[in-house]
């Protein structure tokens, strides 16, 4: 699990990046830092590469500048973003930051993106129900996301954003250990 401070930074990140273009720039960014980050975790190559601090800061930043250049050629503020990463040693956050950045932007779009994670497998007719009854509120801006985690015991975890309503048994065992605890 990320830490706060890392959702902070991430979120700072990504925040710069949205900032540094329009609306019709970011779009394409979302799919960019995503096949970025799957890039990242699959080669360990390029994280010896990028992490190797024998490997010249110069040789570092023309690895990372092909593959913004590669992955966006026309966007030179994502290019610039790939370098920061790699001259702030970031890339490890990526994943978070890709994330991140999709909720910003989703949020100045005015779409409500919820991911319900429950400790079952929902029936499919449940779902439905409630994905009707969010899109009679909200519109087709609103979509929701299924997932399963049995770590949960019992009950779901909603999020939107960074805003987690978590009514899971074991989300209840641990604030219940922490007054405890005191």
């Amino acid at each position: 699990m990320k830490s706060s401070s890392d959702r902070s930074a991430a979120r700072r990140y990504a925040r710069a990046l949205l900032q540094s273009g329009t609306l019709e720039q970011n779009e394409p960014r979302v799919h960019a830092l995503n096949t970025l980050s799957d890039i990242w975790k699959r080669e360990t190559s390029l994280q010896l590469a990028l992490l190797n601090p024998s490997v010249q800061e110069a040789q570092k930043l023309e690895v990372a500048g092909d593959l913004a250049q590669r992955l966006l050629p026309t966007d030179p503020h994502f290019a610039n973003f790939v370098a920061l990463l790699t001259t702030n040693k970031r890339w490890a956050m990526l994943e978070l930051i890709a994330e991140q950045f999709k909720i910003e932007l989703d949020s100045l779009k005015g779409r409500l993106r919820i991911t319900v994670t429950s400790a079952l497998d929902v029936p499919q007719e449940e779902q439905l129900e409630l994905t009707n009854k969010l899109k009679s509120q909200f519109g087709d801006l609103a979509s929701l996301t299924w997932e399963t985690d049995t770590e949960l015991i019992g009950g779901v975890v909603l999020r939107s954003g960074d805003r987690v309503f978590d009514a899971s048994l074991a989300g209840a065992l641990k604030r219940m250990e922490t007054r405890l605890r005191g």
